[in-house]
């Protein structure tokens, strides 16, 4: 039997789409932070792994790496409602093997953990807001600068306190 962990921190759709790959058939362990992930890790292996980019307050490329680093033969696929081509171009650069945007099909989604390569689409959502696709950039450019918000709000052209103010303002 094939084991995913599926990693989202959407305590609803996680459970229904654990349900609905549980009717086809995988063996699902659920977690809802890179905690939880790295606990189930430690617990057992997984052949495949999904994995949601936006975690509350974790990012799903770090789970990724984990997941990567000690599961090798995994095939991980990303999951995430705020598709970008820089985020997409680093999920795969980390291990990925997908990149998919929501919402998706279940039928798509079999059918991508089974190997069936999914076409490129990760372009902004359709009505996505300017806020959505500047958080989107930001992300981007805090892994290209290993999370050094001094040096991603160089690259970004702002005051290193006006980024601090932004991400202060996502968490609340």
């Amino acid at each position: 039997m094939k084991q995913i962990l599926l990693v989202d921190d959407d305590l609803h759709f996680r459970e229904t789409l654990a349900l609905e790959l549980g009717d086809l058939g995988w063996q699902v362990t659920e977690a809802g932070s890179f905690d939880e992930a790295a606990f189930r890790l430690h617990q057992q292996d997984f052949t495949h792994a999904l994995i949601d980019l936006r975690l509350k307050s974790d990012t799903g490329l770090d789970v990724l790496r984990m997941v990567c680093g000690k599961l090798p033969a995994c095939r991980c696929v990303m999951l995430t409602g705020y598709g970008s081509i820089p985020m997409a171009i680093e999920a795969v650069k980390l291990g990925a093997s997908e990149f998919l945007t929501k919402p998706v099909a279940i039928e798509h989604l079999h059918a991508v953990l089974n190997g069936v390569p999914s076409p490129l689409k990760v372009l902004p959502a359709q009505g996505e807001t300017l806020e959505e696709h500047q958080r989107a950039y930001i992300d981007f450019m805090l892994l290209q600068n290993e999370g050094n918000i001094s040096k991603a709000a160089e690259a970004l052209g702002l005051h290193r306190q006006s980024l601090q103010r932004m991400l202060r303002k996502r968490l609340t």
